[in-house]
């Protein structure tokens, strides 16, 4: 049986409200408690910043093309997508809020 710690992964990029985890091929990248970015198969996915001056410095190491940025609605429905790809999340299931 594979340790948990082999399938997930947590990486801190640089302070403490700046976070990463990795879960199989999916990164998600969160600002305090919101996932504002994610890399699926190193394709980067990233919302436009909504929140605050730290959550666009995180947004700026995750994409710093401001133009490849999503409205964060449309960034949620990526994400929803990402998590079925990765078999985290059934068609059936919605992401509400996260």
């Amino acid at each position: 049986m594979r340790d948990i710690k082999e399938i997930v992964k947590f990486r801190n990029l640089g302070t403490v409200n700046q976070n990463a985890v990795t879960i199989g091929n999916l990164t998600l990248y969160f600002s305090y408690n919101t996932i504002v970015g994610f890399e699926d198969n190193s394709k980067i996915v990233c919302s436009k910043n909504a929140w605050s001056k730290t959550t666009g410095k995180l947004l700026n190491k995750i994409e710093e093309n401001k133009n490849k940025r999503l409205e964060y609605e449309e960034f949620l429905k990526e994400l929803r997508e990402a998590f079925i790809r990765n078999n985290l999340l059934g068609k059936e299931e919605i992401i509400n809020e996260l």
